[in-house]
């Protein structure tokens, strides 16, 4: 099963902030569906870009990505 790891962006008003988190979608009978997002993963865009990538070069199940999120940012 292939999974699409995107970026997503969130503004925090009260504290004045951009973060960045990820989420994971499935395509299925031609739409594509989330299956879960990660928000807030981090400040730094670049760093979660390289996250996103990498996880979708592997191919990571998604069973298996809050795994990765908590062992990129420990």
């Amino acid at each position: 099963m292939k999974y699409n790891y995107c970026v997503i962006e969130a503004f925090n008003a009260e504290f004045g902030v951009t973060t960045y988190g990820i989420s994971v979608s499935q395509r299925q009978k031609g739409q594509r569906h989330v299956i879960c997002s990660v928000e807030d993963i981090s400040f730094d865009k670049d760093f979660v870009i390289q996250l996103a990538e990498r996880c979708q070069r592997l191919r990571l199940d998604y069973v298996h990505f809050m795994d990765v999120i908590l062992d990129s940012i420990s």
